[in-house]
């Protein structure tokens, strides 16, 4: 005859029922700790870290399962579970069965049920609101007295709120985001109704650029050109917005007014249309590269190329000077085309 088959269940739990033990599960939310850290506040003591409890027999899984509660309450039998629309919106069997485990091993389950979940146990608070408002806190408190002191359970209610209305309005002005491609320069935008306009912040704060209305570029330079001084480049960028909210507000075009706060020119001289325009020069940059068709160049110092008998043959224009940039080097080169130099540009 065939011994009968053995059972796989476990004969006893691990713990008596109701034993309070170190939980195996560590994870927990931020609204969790949350609740826990106002209820703290409130004067109830809880459990420090997850402790969990030993409870009976489930027959649907066939074990003595283990199970660990949002939070304790100290020196009761009364546990708090969270539950949001988010996490629980599709486990009201298993909260149901958990209560009903959690009850036979001694302890009353407080259930906080937010975003408009429906009720599990007498307890309960069931709140509209995703969050914790000071209405549901309170209904916790309360079901938490009742619970303590073995008053019979009474679901709790907790109907949204009305949004509050805005206090102050939305300002037009954007976050003021450091630029991706231009360096020391910042994105800024600036929305009226559907219509959004895009600057940008150049040099550090020092002034407001833009691109031209038609797409195109001054004098081949295509990084945003100027648009009007801001002046911030010594001032803390935390600061700013004040400053270009108002800039922008009293400005009646967008279209920039040449290509530097100056002028089109980043070099004046005899000889400085020789120059090949730096397409990309950023005043707020600190190094930069063209090449050059001088006749008969000699030498340079910071701010000037010499050519035959000292003649002063182009010159960095005095404001671009002023911002702290020099001639680093010129090169001479030969071409297909004949001579030519490589010019260096490098700023303090």
């Amino acid at each position: 005859m065939a011994a009968p088959a053995r059972s796989s269940a476990p004969r006893s739990p691990r713990y008596p029922i109701g034993t309070i033990v170190q939980s195996k599960n560590p994870v927990t939310s931020k609204l969790e700790i949350s609740v826990r850290d106002e209820l703290t506040k409130a004067g109830i003591r809880v459990h420090k870290g997850r402790s969990a409890i030993q409870c009976d027999f489930e027959p649907r899984r066939g074990n003595y399962p283990v199970i660990t509660p949002d939070i304790l309450l100290s020196g009761t039998k009364v546990c708090v579970e969270v539950d949001t629309s988010y996490t629980h919106g599709e486990k009201f069997e298993e909260d149901f069965i958990r209560n009903g485990l959690l009850e036979g091993a001694g302890w009353t389950v407080i259930r906080l049920r937010l975003g408009g979940l429906p009720q599990v146990g007498d307890h309960d608070i069931l709140a509209e609101a995703d969050g914790l408002s000071k209405a549901a806190l309170e209904a916790l408190l309360a079901a938490i007295d009742d619970a303590v002191n073995g008053r019979p359970g009474s679901a709790r209610h907790i109907e949204k709120g009305p949004a509050r209305e805005r206090t102050k309005p939305i300002s037009p002005l954007g976050s003021i985001a450091r630029h991706k491609y231009v360096e020391n320069a910042y994105y800024a935008s600036w929305t009226t109704g559907s219509n959004v306009e895009r600057f940008v912040i150049m040099a550090g704060g020092r002034y407001l650029a833009a691109n031209r209305l038609d797409g195109s570029y001054g004098h081949g330079c295509r990084v945003p050109n100027f648009l009007t001084n801001l002046d911030l480049q010594d001032i803390p960028r935390t600061k700013w917005r004040p400053v270009v909210h108002a800039v922008i507000e009293d400005l009646t075009d967008y279209e920039p007014v040449s290509v530097f706060p100056w002028g089109d020119e980043l070099f004046i001289g005899d000889e400085a249309d020789k120059i090949i325009p730096m397409q990309k020069f950023n005043l707020g940059g600190t190094s930069d590269h063209t090449t050059a068709n001088f006749t008969a160049p000699e030498g340079f110092n910071a701010f000037q190329v010499i050519g035959d008998g000292g003649k002063v043959l182009a010159e960095l224009h005095p404001e671009a000077a002023a911002a702290g940039w020099k001639f680093l080097d010129v090169q001479g080169a030969k071409g297909y085309r004949g001579p030519y130099q490589h010019v260096f540009l490098t700023r303090d």
